[in-house]
This record gives structure tokens, C-alpha cells and sequence, in this order.
């Protein structure tokens, strides 16, 4: 969160003022090395100001060879968690801004906000330390013990005495003499004389290794000061003659590190109770918003006069802007705490952006605007990435610029930009006729709860965060996202994204064939719209269709003409007119009247509603498409008009295959009861929910059941068989999450009844503790009645599926003989031995498993239900393969008591292939 427009809390204060004057430098990078902040004291070290370098990778300030390693080590570590430095410390070389190179100690930490892993490194300038070393081996050869003696820290040299033991020779320094440790005080003495005997065999271990010829650091503690010591072998002729140690005090470093360690923990408390906070206010905010939306769905289906329903209209505008806010400062709290996750699915981007075309549609119509959207041919059909992240960027900055457009166009694009194995980069903009962007303006945007207009006379409305969430939602999933804009003549939001890419024969030889078959089209585009008919210039273009192009209906009139005259008609004339002089009606009548043109073939693409169109469709047009044009329509359409597939359209037989097809089907008031409807249970303990949930089931054709808490669901349940509970979370007596388990414990191993959430709770981590409860789905209120037809159809279409399939089941038998014949040939002599070495070998595999089971070793029981499931699988015993798999899961959850019920219908099942083997062969 921007730190100017929030002050720091009494502890954050804190924690700043240590981190802005503490003497050592640190710095905060994160996984990829790139540097997210510096202290006074790091600015100091380096020479940079934070500025220079924020955003930079912190090889900025190493020199070779730490810059060359510096990548390779951070992925081993974090591949491997093998430290050199994090948690250790150690000796190093760092570069300033003017070259310049200087020996440092530096001390990494890892610390985690979220799921990203962050690192923090201690930095200490070294150069009077090092300076101070280079003094001590020059000091060996005339009178040491002077030259050290004013020294700030800590000098003293050791070596063995007769007996072998390590005695100290000299200990002088400031530091020395702090600690009661001057010559004169330790002078022959051993560690074992000075320290008590922990810190005395710790130190000797040191000791013996830099009397072995090696440079050894170490950190003590002693007399409450923290120290680092440093020990540097004299050699002479090869051998180790004595040691010389240097020590600095690090008690005030220490006390830093801890008040670091403070404040990153209270952060992350901080951050944890911001989490719960919104999501207890996102719950109590829905929960009546729930109530709102419903009813007010629901009296958008009576009838009204034109007051009132102007209204009720207003009231769901309202409530659905509120929940856009609402859903806004969620998404945005979740990316600050880092518990934004992004999906890796697959999805077709050409559905994507034209389904986001006809959810803004009557809002650009309303506008008298043009909403159009290109998706480039060469993009493959699926991608995978993170469509609902995806949707809503594109949502919002085409939403963004409908409200910001008052004439012209919007039109969304997405362009193949590079193709790289099985990766592709897309290049996504929106573009708008709009007001523009001053270049101050542009500097303001993509940051949290700041808008073009701050002004409290702003003409549009929003809290600010579209943008700020659009721009994260980018980042998080590899790209950039920017904006090219003038005032007053529009803007244009860009953002390049990278995708995986999912290849489908089946689809590209479709795409073949239907190009091949344009491919000796000639048609005709007669469109006055620059912007639509350069997108129906490249859809055409891409299935290698020869065009001609007409910006207006007399120019078009002629071509046609043209064209005939020479013997060569057009196969089909594409028609969408209004800005010029001749509109597309008036065109269409001129087609009518003139008799070498009026069997020519023609679309017509029109911006108005369906009445509308069919009036015009009796002026001579052949068939419509609604604006924006979708791709797949657009070809569909040509295909079936050329290959004589679709009729001719009249008033009262419009062909079904090329209807409008932007037109969506909203649930009918007047449904009537289902024959055989499943039975629902909702269980909901608010009035008003309950009230609106029964009325949307009843009005799908459902019958509908309630409870209002958990305990008298879990009641109801015994007395009544229901297709689908509805269970909300928060309720008196017994919540959701307790009555879902007690359901699932209930049932056992019986055929489980579908349970879903129906919650105000939006967190993914909500969603996550819903199902682990044994929950099947999720539905965030407030719901629509859209959304609960759309899960009742997929669950119930579920049930169904799982009960036939059960069916399917039981009637099987335990060897699929025809696959196994197909498989082996129609030998039944070598089938049966083949069978028989396995009916003679499972014995054994099952002795072995029930063992395992009974020991309750999940590693062998889940490794020899495996390999039985390989070897049913070899002789096509269905049964026993469905049912070893589903042990060895078990035995991987170990839950050992599903695992041994499994086990004895295993038993049973190859008893049965025993049986069939001896009966069939």
C-alpha cells in the first residue's frame, strides 16, 4: 500500500526509525534478485540512492565473480535449500556506483509474505577492518602489541604450548580491555582458564581448525556482548607458527537483526488480520446484498408497469456497482497479503473475449457505441493460463473504456506476437474513442484508489482499484501492461502476456478444411466502419478468402454490378452500413429492385435488436449477424450459405443455424413444476436468504426443502432422500463445516449426497476449507439465479452420470474378454494360460497386501496395491484394477479402515474371476 497516503502505525514507526539509522546497510531483494528496498546506511555503502536502484538485480552492486555465480547459487538454493550464505554470513566483495570495489561482510535471511519467498541481507563495510588485518601482519615484524593496543575492536594471538595445548600470547584492543581480556590478564592462559567449558570446547574446535591453515569466522557470546571473531594463520615454512584473531562488537547489529525480525513477524500479523478482517466484512456485506440482488431478480420477472420497473432497475444497477466494489477491495487485499493465486487451465481465448463483447454489449448500445473485438487467426485455439484472472482484466479496461467513451468505438484486440515451442506471447488492447489521458494523468493510473479525476465534482464514479488489481493481475502472470493516450482522442490499454499452448488435430483439421473450402470464395465487405471492416478484412484474409472492399452502398452497388457484368458475380456481399449516405435497408431495397442483382447472396451485420433485424431480413438479406462479430459465426455462416446448408430467412423461419446468437436465454417466470424434479434441501438460517433461495428453486421447477441450522438438517437427511443440499457456513447451533462432516461420517461408504456451500465467505482459502469438509462445490452470494440454474445442472447431470455408471458397473463382468481376445488374438487355450498364471500368482500379491494393510505401512500397502493393479490390468480384470486403485489411494490418505472393506470386495471380486475364468474357458 502507498505509504503517502496511509501513516505508519506506533510499531511500524519503530521499525522504520531502527531500519533508517542503524550503521549496517540492508537491503531486501526478492526470489529473482531484483532489489525491492535499501536503508540510509546501504545508500551510504554503495553510493546509490534508492531510486537508482529499486527494481534493478542487486548484481548491480557485485563485481565478477560473485555477479557470474550470484543466478546460479539463489536457483540451487532454492531448488536444493544448500546454503553458502543465507543463515551463515560470510566474507565478500561489493561494487559502488563509481567502480570502486570494497570487502564486506554480508548476512542473508529468508523470510516468506504469502507465498513469496523474500531475502534481506545485512551488509557491514569492512574496508578499517581489513585495514586493520593489513596493519596486524605488518605489525608481526616490529612491536605489535603497540601498534594494536588503540585499536577500536579486538586483537589477540594464540599458539601451542608444550603440552599442545592453545594459549593465548597477546589480547589487546579496546574491546579487550571491555572484557577484562588484556594481555596481562590471559597471557598462557588456555580457553578452558577463561570460559566456562561449553563456550571453552567451542572455542577450541575454532581454534584447531585456523591452526590447520584455515581463515575461520565465528560468532560468540560473552559478558552480554555479541561478538564476531576472525582467525588468520601465521605460516612459516609451511607449517602454522601462530594464530592471529580479531573481534568486533556486534550487540547493536544483533539487537537490530531482533527488532527486524520483530517487525517483519508483526507485519506479517498485520497482514493476517487485514486478511480476516475483509473477509468478516465481505461475509456481512454479502449476506443481506444476497437478499437484495435475489428479490430484486425476482420482481425483474413480474409484471410491472414502466415506473416501477425503472426502479427495480435501478436498485440491481445499484447492487451489482456495490458488489463490484466490494470484490475490488477484495481482489486487492488478497494480491497485498500475497495470497493471490494464479490457475493453470486450459481455455479458448476466442470464447473468452467475445463472451466479455456480450456482457458489456447493452452497455455500449445503451452509449450508441460500437463494441467490436479482433482475435488474431493465428492464436492458437487453446491456450493455458488463468482465464478468470484473464476475463477480468479485460473486463475491466474495456468496462473502463465504454464508461469513458461517449462517441465512436471500443474495440477489444488480442495479436499473435511471438511463438515459441509449445509457448506463445499474445498482445491484448483495448482501444477507445474516448476523452484521453493527459501525460499526467497517465503517470497517476495503475496505482491503488487513484483515479484521472480525484476532483469531488468527478463525472464517473468507481473506487480506483481496476486498474492497480488489472496491473498486479498482469505481473503475477509474467507480463506488462501499459497505455498509449492523447486528450481528447482516446486511449488504447495494452498488456502482453506469455501461454502455454495445448494443440488439438481435431481442431486444426477442421480449421484446414474450412479454410481450404473459402479458400475460392470472392466476397464482397461493404462496411462504413474503418475499424470493422479492417477486422473483417483479416478474419477473411486468414482463411484465404479474395475480398473486395466498398466504404459505402453506392460504391458497393457498383462493384456488384461491375463484377456481374463481367461474367464474375461475387459469391457473397457482407453488409453493414449506417454512418454513410445509404444505410444498410436502403441498400438491401436497391438489391431487390435490380434483377441482375437481386439472387445476390448477402449477411447482413447490424447493431440493433432482433425485431428489428428480421424486419430488415424481408428487404432482401439473406441471413444476420449481430455485432461483435464472432469469428466462428462469421465462418460458420459463409460455409453454410455457400454450401446450400441453411434456407432461405423469412419473418417466420429464420434458420436455426444462423439465428442471432448473441441473444441468451433468461430463466422463464412462468416454469412449471418438473416432472419427477429432485428434491433440495436449504439449509440457511437468515430469513430473507432463505426466502430468496426457495423462490429462485421454486421458480427453476424445483421442490424445495429448509432447515435452518445444521442439526436439523442432518435430521432432515434421515428422514428424507434429497438430490442436492444447499448448506450455508455460518449458522446458529451447528455450522455448515460441522454439519457437512456429520453428514459424510453418517454415510460412510454409501453413495454421498451432493452438498454445496452457499456462503457470503469469498476467500479462496474459504473455498478450500469447504470441500476438505467434504463439500462438493461453492457458491458465493449473492447468487443469481443464472448461476444456481447453471450449478444444478452440472451436479445433478453428475449424479445421474455416477448412478448410471454404478449400474454399468454391477452388471459388468470380471474379465473383458473382448478387449483381452482383441488385445492377445482368439486363442482361447493361450488366454486361459495366461489367466491361469495369474489366478496361480495373485494369491501371494494379496497375502502380501492384507499384511501390509493390517501393519498399517502406507509406503507398501499404497507399492503392492500398485503393482496389483498392474497386473489385473494386463488381463483386463476391470473390477480388481478399479478396486486396487482405490486402495492404494486410501492407503496413501491412510485411511485404513475404507482401505480393509476395499480389500475384502477385492477378495471377493477375484473370487469371481476365478469363477468366470473356470466357467467361460
Amino acid at each position: 500500500m502507498d505509504k503517502q497516503h496511509y501513516p505508519l502505525s506506533e510499531k511500524e514507526q519503530i521499525a522504520q526509525l531502527v531500519l533508517d539509522n542503524v550503521l549496517d546497510g540492508i537491503i531486501t531483494i526478492d526470489k529473482n534478485g531484483m532489489i525491492e528496498s535499501l536503508n540510509p546506511a546501504a545508500e551510504s555503502i554503495f553510493n546509490y540512492s534508492s531510486n537508482e536502484v529499486i527494481g534493478k538485480n542487486v548484481k548491480i552492486l557485485m563485481p565478477e565473480p560473485y555477479k557470474s555465480e550470484h543466478d546460479k547459487y539463489i536457483n540451487n538454493y532454492l531448488q536444493s535449500g544448500v546454503a553458502k550464505i543465507i543463515g551463515i554470513g560470510r566474507e565478500v566483495v561489493g561494487k559502488r556506483k563509481d567502480g570502486s570495489t570494497f570487502p564486506m561482510d554480508l548476512a542473508v535471511t529468508e523470510f516468506k509474505i504469502g507465498d513469496h519467498m523474500h531475502f534481506v541481507g545485512i551488509v557491514q563495510d569492512i574496508t578499517e577492518r581489513k585495514a586493520t588485518e593489513a596493519k596486524l601482519q605488518q605489525a608481526l615484524q616490529d612491536d605489535f602489541r603497540h601498534t594494536v593496543k588503540n585499536l577500536q575492536g579486538l586483537v589477540f594471538k594464540y599458539n601451542k604450548n608444550d603440552h599442545g595445548n592453545f594459549v593465548y600470547t597477546l589480547s589487546e584492543g579496546k574491546l579487550a580491555q571491555d572484557l577484562d581480556m588484556a594481555t596481562e590478564k590471559v597471557y598462557n592462559k588456555k580457553p578452558t582458564d577463561i570460559y566456562h567449558q561449553e563456550l571453552a570446547e567451542r572455542l577450541v574446535t575454532h581454534f584447531t581448525q585456523a591452526y590447520q591453515g584455515l581463515h575461520t569466522n565465528y560468532e560468540m557470546e560473552y559478558l552480554g556482548k555479541s561478538l564476531y571473531i576472525s582467525l588468520s594463520p601465521i605460516m612459516e615454512n609451511g607449517n602454522v607458527k601462530e594464530v592471529v584473531g580479531s573481534g568486533i562488537d556486534m550487540t547493536d547489529r544483533k539487537r537490530m537483526e531482533e527488532a527486524l525480525a520483530e517487525a517483519r513477524d508483526q507485519a506479517l500479523e498485520a497482514s493476517d488480520l487485514k486478511s480476516q478482517f475483509l473477509a468478516n466484512m465481505s461475509h456481512e456485506i454479502r449476506t443481506p446484498m444476497n437478499g437484495i440482488i435475489g428479490m430484486t431478480d425476482l420482481l425483474r420477472d413480474t409484471a410491472l408497469d414502466e415506473e416501477q420497473q425503472e426502479s427495480v432497475n435501478i436498485i440491481h444497477d445499484s447492487a451489482q456497482s456495490l458488489l463490484t466494489i466490494i470484490n475490488d477491495i477484495l481482489d486487492f487485499s488478497k494480491i497485498e497479503a500475497g495470497k493471490m493465486k494464479i490457475d493453470r487451465v486450459a481455455f479458448s481465448l476466442t470464447s473468452l473475449i467475445e463472451g466479455i463483447a456480450e456482457i458489456l454489449l447493452s452497455k455500449a448500445r445503451s452509449k450508441e457505441l460500437s463494441l467490436l473485438t479482433f482475435i488474431d487467426p493465428a492464436i492458437p485455439k487453446r491456450l493455458v493460463g488463468d482465464p478468470i484472472r484473464l476475463r477480468q482484466i479485460l473486463l475491466n479496461l474495456t468496462d473502463n473504456a465504454i464508461k469513458f467513451t461517449d462517441q465512436g468505438s471500443v474495440v477489444i484486440r488480442a495479436v499473435l506476437t511471438k511463438t515459441h515451442s509449445e509457448k506463445v506471447s499474445i498482445h491484448f488492447a483495448v482501444v477507445d474513442t474516448g476523452i484521453g489521458l493527459t501525460s499526467e494523468e497517465e503517470r497517476r493510473l495503475f496505482q491503488p484508489f487513484v483515479q484521472a479525476d480525484g476532483s469531488t465534482t468527478r463525472e464517473y464514479g468507481g473506487t480506483g482499484l481496476g486498474l492497480a488489481i488489472s496491473k498486479r493481475f498482469v505481473e503475477l502472470m509474467g507480463g506488462e501492461i501499459g497505455l498509449e493516450s492523447e486528450k481528447s482522442k482516446g486511449a488504447t490499454f495494452w498488456f502482453n502476456l506469455p501461454f502455454n499452448v495445448v494443440k488439438s488435430v481435431a481442431e486444426e483439421s477442421l480449421d484446414d478444411a474450412n479454410s481450404a473450402t473459402l479458400e475460392s470464395f470472392h466476397i464482397l465487405v461493404a462496411d462504413d466502419d474503418p475499424a470493422e471492416l479492417e477486422i473483417l478484412r483479416q478474419y477473411l484474409s486468414s482463411w484465404r478468402v479474395t475480398i473486395s472492399e466498398s466504404e459505402n452502398g453506392i460504391d458497393a452497388l457498383s462493384t456488384l454490378k461491375q463484377k456481374i457484368n463481367n461474367g464474375r458475380p461475387f459469391d457473397i456481399a457482407i453488409v453493414s452500413l449506417g454512418k454513410s449516405g445509404m444505410d444498410s435497408s436502403m441498400f438491401a431495397e436497391v438489391i431487390e429492385k435490380d434483377t441482375d442483382l437481386s439472387d445476390t447472396k448477402m449477411i447482413l451485420i447490424t447493431n440493433t435488436d432482433k425485431d428489428k433485424t428480421k424486419q430488415r431480413l424481408r428487404s432482401g438479406y439473406t441471413t444476420y449477424l449481430h455485432k461483435p462479430v464472432k469469428q466462428t459465426q462469421l465462418r460458420d455462416c459463409i460455409v453454410g450459405l455457400m454450401n446450400q446448408k441453411a434456407k432461405s430467412v423469412t419473418a417466420s423461419n429464420p434458420p436455426d443455424a444462423i439465428t442471432d446468437t448473441n441473444q441468451s436465454d433468461s430463466p422463464n417466470p412462468t416454469k412449471k413444476q418438473k416432472a419427477n424434479s429432485p428434491f433440495i434441501l436449504l439449509v440457511e438460517d437468515n430469513p430473507v436468504n432463505q426466502k430468496v433461495a426457495r423462490y429462485q428453486l421454486n421458480k427453476l421447477g424445483y421442490t424445495v426443502d429448509t432447515a435452518t441450522n445444521g442439526k436439523e438438517a442432518i435430521q432432515k437427511i434421515h428422514q428424507h432422500f434429497y438430490s442436492i443440499v444447499f448448506m450455508d457456513i455460518q449458522m446458529p447451533e451447528m455450522d455448515g463445516i460441522e454439519a457437512t462432516k456429520a453428514i459424510r461420517e453418517i454415510q460412510g461408504e454409501k453413495r454421498h449426497i451432493t452438498i454445496i456451500a452457499m456462503t457470503a465467505n469469498a476467500m479462496q482459502t474459504d473455498k478450500e476449507r469447504y470441500l476438505q469438509a467434504g463439500m462438493n462445490d461453492y457458491l458465493s452470494k449473492p447468487v443469481t439465479i443464472e448461476l444456481l440454474e447453471k450449478i444444478l445442472s452440472k451436479w445433478l447431470k453428475k449424479e445421474q452420470n455416477t448412478d448410471d455408471q454404478h449400474t454399468e458397473k454391477n452388471s459388468e463382468a470380471p474379465i473383458d474378454l473382448e478387449k483381452l481376445k482383441s488385445v492377445y488374438g482368439d486363442d482361447n487355450d493361450a488366454i486361459k494360460e495366461f489367466l491361469n498364471v495369474f489366478v496361480t500368482t495373485t494369491p501371494e500379491l494379496l497375502d502380501q497386501l492384507q499384511n501390509y494393510l493390517q501393519m498399517q505401512d502406507s509406503k507398501q500397502a499404497s507399492k503392492a496395491a500398485h503393482g496389483l493393479k498392474g497386473s489385473s490390468a494386463v488381463v483386463e480384470a476391470t473390477q480388481m484394477v478399479s478396486l486396487s486403485n482405490a486402495i492404494e489411494q486410501s492407503a496413501k490418505q491412510n485411511n485404513w479402515s475404507r482401505a480393509e472393506k476395499l480389500f475384502k470386495k477385492l477378495l471377493l471380486s477375484f473370487e469371481e474371476m476365478k469363477s468366470f475364468v473356470e466357467k467361460n474357458l
